[in-house]
């Protein structure tokens, strides 16, 4: 397959997953009662400021993830530049499979943070728990829904390894979004990171890898250097999360639109902003 028809493909499914979000959304907003719109947008200044800070956030600790392998001996870094007409041999190749890890990675996290740990808050929060256990329950809760579903998604594989892995990432991005307020931030922390790694491993997409000047070589593996990238990837995410939160807002504390947003969602009459907290 040329890099011309793999652009196809990618622009292909990006429409696909994009549908596929669409219809998650609607469904779900029949069945709460909620507003297209309380799905949120990130076309706002205010988004597009938390997308940006997302990215860094992401690409930091995937950065991390990799220092880790190198430190330890478990992985080295070589200089290998791809220019675009080796590997990756179009631009129109590139845009498509940005454009489709970007469909990608906003759809998952409007159906598993948006709607999945939203619904998960709403639940706790209507049982009158503190806010803390509501947010530490639903977090993971909708982390563990998260990495069940990487090794079962279409053109996944994986075993308990990927469910585990998946979960932990899901953590990160969730707590994100109860600490923000914003869906944009996830979204960037989630694209961030697997675009670094995507890239550094040479991961093939479509049957090509995106060019790249240094390259990620694992020299050794096992579960301990699995669970090892995890930690070091989660928790410098998560303190990089807190960071951002307290050097934007002034303070740290969970947003309380999302649970004011999650609390109100089936008496549209008590919501005069359905789009607050999630653009």
């Amino acid at each position: 397959m040329s890099t011309q028809q793999a652009a196809v493909v990618a622009l292909v499914l990006s429409v696909g997953v994009a549908a596929s979000a669409g219809v998650a959304c609607a469904v779900s907003g029949w069945l709460d009662q909620r507003e297209f719109a309380s799905f949120g947008s990130i076309l706002s200044r205010v988004s597009l400021q938390e997308f940006g800070g997302g990215l860094l956030v992401g690409m930091l600790a995937a950065v991390s993830a990799v220092a880790y392998l190198v430190i330890g001996g478990n992985a080295r870094l070589a200089t290998t530049p791809t220019e675009v007409g080796t590997r990756s041999t179009s631009f129109l190749f590139i845009a498509a499979v940005l454009l489709y890890l970007t469909v990608n990675v906003v759809s998952e996290e409007l159906i598993f943070r948006r709607i999945v740990l939203g619904n998960f808050v709403e639940g706790l929060t209507s049982r009158s728990l503190d806010q803390r256990y509501v947010a530490l329950l639903a977090v993971a809760a909708s982390a563990l829904v998260f990495g069940v579903w990487h090794p079962i998604s279409p053109g996944a594989g994986g075993g308990i390894d990927t469910v585990l892995t998946s979960a932990g990432v899901g953590v990160l991005l969730g707590t994100a979004y109860l600490l923000s307020g914003r869906l944009s931030f996830p979204v960037g922390i989630h694209l961030g990171g697997g675009l670094v790694l995507v890239t550094l491993t040479q991961q093939q997409l479509f049957g090509y890898a995106l060019p790249t000047v240094v390259e990620l070589e694992q020299l050794t593996g096992g579960p301990e250097v699995t669970y090892g990238i995890l930690f070091a990837r989660v928790a410098s995410g998560l303190c990089l999360v807190c960071l951002w939160v307290y050097l934007t807002r002034g303070k740290l504390s969970f947003d309380d639109r999302v649970f004011s947003q999650e609390t109100k969602a089936n008496d549209p009459r008590k919501s005069r902003n359905p789009t607050a907290g999630n653009d």
